[in-house]
């Protein structure tokens, strides 16, 4: 049967953080999906192991190795991960474990209701951001803010992956795969 969402991880030397990553999702997402890893071929990385062997366990992960002549980046990863996706959706993950899979059913439950993108945000009331530097944290904050007030999107973070997009849309619309972790707000503009 077909899967609802497909969840792309790009993931590089993330070996210690990816087998919980695809456990977290295991155990809290409802919503019939897949997860595709998307992993550069460098040879000296260790996450392919640890998610072949998770993949031979659990069916719905699938492992796909971006070859040395294909462009690599954030971008690039989702656009190979797109191509594979079968999911009427697609939500890109961070595989460092920073997204919240608890959320997963309930962003897609929202778009049941007729949205073609749904945010989560580390910016609302209850969320919160952990990890990464202040300076950032206030960039990043001040840039969803003007993105918001410029161009009118719904949205408290502009910036975050963690987005359930419609898959036709993301088809439609295209990946730049010389961009760069900026896709996700680049694609959010021009939705």
């Amino acid at each position: 049967m077909k899967p609802r969402i497909s969840i792309i991880i790009p993931a590089v030397h993330e070996e210690k953080t990816i087998g919980a990553v695809l456990a977290g999702i295991r155990k809290h997402v409802r919503v019939r999906h897949e997860v595709i890893v998307v992993n550069d071929d460098d040879g000296k990385d260790g996450t392919k192991q640890v998610v072949s062997d998770f993949a031979r366990r659990h069916p719905e992960v699938t492992l796909i190795r971006k070859q040395k002549t294909e462009r690599s980046g954030f971008a690039a990863a989702l656009s190979l991960g797109l191509r594979q996706a079968q999911g009427e959706y697609m939500l890109p993950i961070m595989a460092d474990g920073c997204d919240r899979y608890e959320d997963i059913d309930a962003l897609y439950i929202k778009a049941q209701e007729g949205w073609d993108i749904v945010s989560g945000s580390r910016y609302v009331q209850g969320a919160k951001k952990s990890g990464g530097p202040l300076l950032q944290s206030i960039f990043s904050r001040f840039i969803c803010w003007v993105a918001q007030v410029l161009t009118g999107i719904p949205t408290h973070d502009v910036s975050n992956s963690f987005k359930l997009y419609k898959s036709s849309l993301v088809k439609r619309l295209g990946i730049d795969v010389a961009k760069g972790t900026e896709i996700s707000m680049d694609l959010a503009l021009r939705a």
